[in-house]
């Protein structure tokens, strides 16, 4: 049973030289750290590269954003690894971003009761006003918590995604990550082939109608199948769509009956 889930929510903060300047030296950070773990850190976790690569990446700025640009970049080849896709060159970030944590012993970011965000820059620490676009932040009296933020530029403002995370769901219960409810275990179905475990949408709200979202893998196809030999079409004039071995999608023209 799943006992901890988390949602998104979104923030706008005005621009400000220091967090601009923050992302671009985050985004250069951990591209010298990506080359760094590409060259000699393949088997390393996340933290491990922490302790090989710190001495060596710090000094630009703050401690903690540098343990964290470190560690971006190690979860990001611990998953080229873990699936078999190990790239040929170093991973590259072109858009200036920063990340922040917000934990008891490593909070370089934090949301002080004046309403405002209280983050780490290459000028200290200093908070900023903002504007909740998507979802809503957490009460006091809710059982959640912020444990990230991830800041990129916007269109004239700075957006800021907030993971949200909810607590440890008591014995016997779990989250719903649709309505964000905590029920009982009987809320929800159970898993096919997986005794224990049950769905993370409850019944409820699996009865919503949701509104249909394309396949992408069959979004391109033609809604008539293509026939074999010099057989025309039905309608000759419609082009055919096929996938490529290089993933693009290709067109040709369907085969005319002499």
């Amino acid at each position: 049973m799943s006992n901890e889930y988390y949602r998104v929510c979104t923030l706008h903060l005005p621009t400000d030289p220091d967090i601009m300047a923050t992302m671009t030296l985050f985004r250069e950070v951990r591209n010298d750290a990506s080359s760094l773990i590409h060259k000699t850190g393949r088997h390393l976790s996340p933290y491990q590269a922490v302790s090989a690569y710190y001495h060596t990446l710090k000094g630009r700025f703050g401690s903690q954003l540098t343990q964290i640009a470190i560690r971006d970049a190690a979860y990001s080849y611990n998953h080229a690894r873990n699936t078999g896709d190990w790239p040929d060159a170093p991973i590259r970030w072109d858009t200036p971003h920063v990340v922040y944590t917000v934990y008891r012993v490593d909070h370089s970011a934090s949301f002080p009761l004046d309403g405002t965000v209280s983050l780490s820059t290459i000028a200290g620490r200093k908070r900023f006003p903002y504007t909740v676009v998507d979802g809503h932040l957490p009460t006091r009296d809710e059982p959640l918590a912020i444990r990230r933020l991830d800041l990129a530029l916007g269109l004239g403002v700075i957006e800021a995604k907030v993971r949200v995370y909810a607590s440890a769901a008591p014995p016997g219960q779990q989250w719903c990550i649709y309505c964000h409810e905590c029920k009982p275990a009987a809320a929800f179905a159970p898993r096919a082939n997986r005794p224990g475990q049950y769905q993370s949408t409850c019944r409820d709200c699996q009865r919503i109608p949701r509104p249909a979202r394309p396949n992408p893998s069959t979004s391109f196809a033609p809604s008539s199948r293509r026939t074999s030999g010099r057989r025309a079409m039905p309608d000759a004039s419609r082009r055919v769509f096929r996938r490529s071995r290089t993933g693009t999608c290709t067109s040709a023209m369907p085969s005319r009956s002499a």
